[in-house]
């Protein structure tokens, strides 16, 4: 019985915590606190509130919000809360791409590459990288290392690795620094 008890009080406490997220979040939004409203949707996708978040999403999205686009196709692309749809996904992250959102060219990038177009997968990542976006340079150091779409380049590999210093997958910086110059020997 308290174990019922304390999941069931875990339970409400969550809900009202997402709810308090949206609540926050509607607030900052109608005071045109966009940056802080974000983070509130954000704060409530991750516990579980996706149609809520995607709802406010599109309707900024439909507004030129291009990061809001984003998260839509990456809900697309993820399935959360909706049915994976790689074609939805594609529409939402070229519209953020195309709105200068650069998250959003490098994973178009990624839907182009999974779908043997190197080539345009290639000139996203480039733009993706170019506009200061870490996961661009990675992907296309990537390309590089490989030899997927262009020539295999190390060094240039090296060059673009060097541009994300976060944990890529499982592996970080130092490790690919590693893997890529025993290619080279």
């Amino acid at each position: 019985m308290k174990l019922y008890l304390k999941v069931l009080l875990g339970l409400i406490l969550s809900l009202n915590l997402i709810a308090d997220d949206l609540t926050e979040g509607i607030k900052a939004y109608k005071n045109a606190d966009y940056k802080q409203a974000h983070q509130y949707f954000i704060k409530a996708s991750q516990n579980g509130d996706y149609n809520k978040a995607k709802k406010l999403w599109q309707e900024d999205c439909k507004k030129g919000n291009a990061e809001y686009c984003f998260n839509i196709g990456y809900m697309y692309g993820q399935g959360y809360s909706v049915e994976r749809n790689s074609k939805k996904a594609f529409e939402f992250y070229l519209k953020a791409c195309t709105s200068g959102y650069s998250e959003g060219c490098s994973s178009l990038g990624w839907e182009y590459q999974i779908n043997a177009e190197d080539i345009k997968a290639i000139e996203l990542y480039l733009k993706a990288c170019e506009n200061g976006n870490d996961r661009g340079c990675s992907l296309l150091g990537a390309m590089y290392e490989n030899g997927y779409g262009v020539e295999k380049n190390y060094d240039k590999a090296l060059i673009l690795y060097k541009k994300d210093n976060r944990k890529i997958g499982q592996i970080n910086y130092e490790e690919l620094v590693k893997k890529i110059a025993s290619k080279m020997k």
